[in-house]
């Protein structure tokens, strides 16, 4: 099969559409969804955030028991 050049050209330019096309495509993918993070992290986030909480609770309730005197009863 012999191809001339203006056959080739049009073949070229054909692929080349087809790629800008597939490439802008992926593009606009990539800034529709942005990037996850992965469970652990959120998890781990979540647990250090919830201790953090639990200790300034603890710490309002003992200072709390102190002014009242009712710390060591």
């Amino acid at each position: 099969m012999d191809l001339d050049d203006y056959t080739l050209l049009l073949l070229f330019q054909d692929r080349h559409r087809e790629m800008i096309v597939a490439a802008q495509r992926n593009a606009l993918l990539r800034e529709a969804t942005r990037p996850r993070r992965p469970f652990r992290a959120v998890l781990g986030t979540a647990l250090i955030r919830l201790d953090a909480w639990l200790h300034t609770r603890r710490s309002r309730s003992t200072s709390a028991d102190v002014e009242h005197g009712s710390a060591g009863r």
